[in-house]
């Protein structure tokens, strides 16, 4: 959960302050995976960390909608598919 979810806490929370006052276009990419959509077994902590990407990155765009930043600074969802 250290690495896969809450790394990206701690980044948006390093860059965004800076993003959202800087006139430059960004893009902040989440990478969860396909597990953050469907379950399984024996991965539990795993899918529970990328799940919490998926709603992670909703929230992070609805925040910077509200804001009326979603143009200047979107957030793209990468979910790849399970590899061995």
């Amino acid at each position: 959960l250290g690495v896969n979810l809450l790394a990206s806490f701690h980044l948006a929370r390093a860059v965004l302050p800076a993003w959202k006052a800087s006139p430059r276009p960004r893009c902040f990419l989440v990478t969860s995976s396909v597990m953050g959509l469907v379950g399984g077994a024996r991965m539990v902590d795993y899918i529970a960390s990328k799940w919490g990407l998926v709603g992670f990155a909703e929230g992070m765009r609805l925040e910077l909608a509200r804001d009326r930043l979603s143009q200047r600074i979107p957030v793209v969802l990468l979910c790849p598919y399970v590899v061995r």
